[in-house]
């Protein structure tokens, strides 16, 4: 009966310490167990167990979360021009003010100073006064202007063919226009049945040159430019005629 109950308490004791082994992490069992035995007695005087549980161990879990961008779109936008051509570019020129598109009209005033010359009596003050169309292009950065007008130069030189002289004149002219609107490029004047008055070899008198402005918008659809151009004949022979003007015309888009 003795060995039932020895038998038994190790049974229990292997039990308890197994239990304890499965359900904890770091623990640290230490059991002991005295067994006296003299006849029909058996005392079994023991146990003496430390369990040091996680149980109530906190723990801290940190996340850490990964941003993929797998072709996301970005929000910031992307600037698109598209102009009533259909041409787009999703990196625009910026012009000051909105330049204008496509076609637009003009009234250009102009005076300047015809040089002396020691040759031929052109000195003199000229002017005129003409209806422009300008044409830009797509991307504004080409200007393009034809028009149609009225000149006339007062001379200043005593031995100058005419005191005074009014013809048509014809100007042409192609600029290239900068993102702050300065425009830069050449101009052609042809002055029509003058050429006796600038000495020239045909009945026409030609001036080409160069030509600077800025352009400004006085409104959603009003334009303004101011600038300046220097001309010198083209068909008189063997000299050199020079004139110098200042411009300002007010225009009209209608986009």
């Amino acid at each position: 009966m003795n060995k039932l109950i020895l038998f038994g308490a190790i049974i229990c004791a292997l039990q308890v310490n197994a239990q304890y082994s499965n359900d904890t992490s770091g623990v640290g069992t230490t059991t002991t167990t005295t067994t006296t035995g003299s006849g029909s007695d058996t005392s079994i005087d023991a146990t003496s167990t430390s369990v040091e549980s996680d149980v109530d161990r906190t723990t801290t879990v940190t996340t850490d979360t990964t941003t993929t961008n797998v072709n996301t779109p970005s929000t910031t936008p992307v600037y698109r021009e598209q102009d009533s051509y259909g041409i787009s570019s999703t990196t625009p020129r910026r012009y000051m003010g909105g330049a204008p598109e496509g076609w637009a009209s003009f009234i250009e005033i102009s005076s300047g100073y015809t040089a002396d010359n020691d040759e031929v009596p052109v000195e003199g003050v000229p002017s005129s006064v003409k209806l422009l169309g300008s044409y830009y292009t797509p991307s504004t950065a080409g200007v393009f202007d034809l028009g149609i007008g009225t000149h006339t130069q007062t001379f200043i030189d005593d031995f100058a063919a005419d005191e005074s002289t009014t013809t048509a004149v014809m100007e042409l002219a192609a600029r290239y226009q900068f993102e702050t609107r300065w425009q830069l490029g050449v101009v052609y004047n042809q002055f029509f049945d003058r050429g006796e008055n600038y000495f020239s070899n045909q009945a026409d008198a030609m001036f080409g040159g160069l030509q600077l402005l800025k352009e400004f918008s006085l409104g959603t659809d009003t334009h303004m430019r101011l600038g300046l151009r220097a001309m010198r004949d083209i068909n008189t022979e063997n000299q050199d005629i020079d004139m110098a003007q200042l411009d300002l015309a007010i225009g009209y888009d209608g986009h």
